[in-house]
């Protein structure tokens, strides 16, 4: 029996995948664990594997198209078999295609040929069901239009002649994501489709076609291919879909950098010594402050607030090809040495490629200090609802408390939270309350 190779979850706010390249073609052996395709998150880009022997059947999701994650993207089985056309639709996806290669293979299934430009062309599909949907998703120049169920629905909802959308799915195809942009840059709906109710229709229809040309839909990612294109439609998503404040301070870490420096000579160059680096006293410290604000510990994806009960810190590493966030869990009540082993082993099996080492989180930090920079404005990382970003130390001399000059050591820090369920005073006080922790070396170290 024919066996699905799906779509992979490559972390907890993937909700699609993009298909970069197939290495196999329908009809061509393949063995189990060898690479058919490779494809890209927002993060991670990779190869998915077949699980089995057999022959790769049936290509559901073609190179350059997306689907939602844990749906199908071809089919692997017994040379002899046959994959109904029904069977080859990702169901439950959020965006189903429609009008092309599943339903076109439909029509031409009983020639035998399951040749890609005979299911892609609208002329093929003769059925009734495929005629319906012809006159239904054609423009009104005749030009065929591909729509997602659900982007469908919405179109209906707001009113809105999908023909004027413009589509980033494959074959120009409209998505939900597609709907979604063409709304937010249309607040007041889509001026063509309102009827005129009185003698001014000529000149209401007149404005309303130069209002619809002058604002131009937002299509994320338009133009661009692989990991860069989901990462431009993730960004774009996260600051769409989220109120984003980004607050900046400095930090004192003199007393605790000396600290760790007294320490570090004691233990000599280590393995020890690794787990007094900042990315892991920062993992601690973050976590002991999110104890005392856990509403920044938190979930929204937009319908639902969620306070989560272990503190899950991801830190973002540079891949040679993108962004990954490998995720420390449970990190309130273990060790430096602890959070050390997991950390870089995480960091290690991510750089590998390792899609699946990378649990869910709760909390981000992004570190850019090593580049020099100071301040910056992270972008969350949804549904979480603060990430913070670490810039480069900096030193000064002040006056201490008995007018003697002294040098201090600085680390600028830059929180940005979602201020749908974050106030910006609570940002503050949480910015405060880890400004104290580093202040004071023990509360980390023990």
């Amino acid at each position: 029996m024919a066996t699905e190779v799906l779509m992979p979850k490559l972390g907890l706010t993937m909700t699609e995948g993009l298909v970069d390249e197939w290495y196999k073609n329908e009809g061509d052996a393949v063995k189990k664990g060898e690479a058919l395709c490779s494809i890209s998150s927002e993060k991670l880009s990779g190869d998915v594997e077949a699980d089995d022997d057999g022959t790769l059947l049936k290509i559901v999701v073609a190179a350059g198209d997306s689907t939602a994650v844990k749906t199908p993207i071809a089919y692997v089985g017994a040379a002899d078999e046959t994959i109904s056309a029904a069977a080859t639709g990702p169901a439950g996806a959020e965006d189903v295609q429609r009008g092309d290669r599943v339903e076109g293979s439909r029509a031409s299934g009983d020639s035998g040929d399951s040749g890609a430009g005979d299911a892609n062309s609208p002329g093929e599909d003769d059925s009734e069901d495929g005629a319906r949907r012809a006159n239904r998703d054609t423009s009104g120049d005749g030009k065929r239009i591909f729509i997602s169920k659900v982007a469908e629905k919405m179109a209906k909802k707001h009113g809105i002649d999908y023909s004027k959308v413009t589509g980033t799915g494959g074959h120009g195809r409209i998505t939900k994501r597609d709907m979604k942009a063409y709304i937010e840059s249309h607040p007041s709906g889509d001026a063509d489709s309102q009827e005129p109710s009185d003698g001014a229709a000529s000149a209401g229809a007149s404005a309303a076609a130069s209002a619809s040309e002058a604002v131009a839909p937002v299509t994320a990612g338009e133009g661009l291919t692989g990991m860069r294109k989901i990462i431009a439609q993730n960004m774009m998503h996260s600051l769409h879909s989220t109120a984003q404040l980004t607050l900046h301070r400095k930090v004192n870490v003199t007393d605790l950098l000396a600290t760790v420096s007294e320490i570090k000579g004691n233990l000599g160059p280590g393995d020890e010594a690794k787990a007094l680096s900042m990315n892991v006293l920062l993992i601690k410290a973050v976590a002991i402050a999110l104890q005392e604000h856990p509403s920044l510990n938190a979930h929204y994806d937009g319908h639902e607030y969620e306070q989560c009960d272990d503190v899950n810190i991801g830190v973002a590493v540079a891949l040679d090809d993108g962004l990954a966030v490998p995720t420390v869990p449970n990190v309130v009540g273990q060790s430096l040495s602890q959070l050390k082993t997991v950390f870089h082993d995480r960091v290690d099996r991510a750089r590998n490629g390792d899609i699946d080492t990378l649990a869910p989180g709760t909390f981000t930090i992004t570190n850019l200090g090593t580049d020099g920079i100071e301040y910056f404005t992270p972008v969350l990382n949804v549904p979480e609802v603060a990430i913070l970003g670490v810039g480069a130390q900096s030193t000064r001399l002040t006056l201490n408390s008995e007018g003697e000059i002294e040098k201090v050591v600085e680390l600028p820090l830059s929180l940005t939270i979602d201020h749908q369920t974050v106030d910006g005073r609570t940002g503050a006080e949480f910015l405060s309350t880890l400004a104290d922790v580093l202040a004071e070396p023990y509360r980390v170290l023990l």
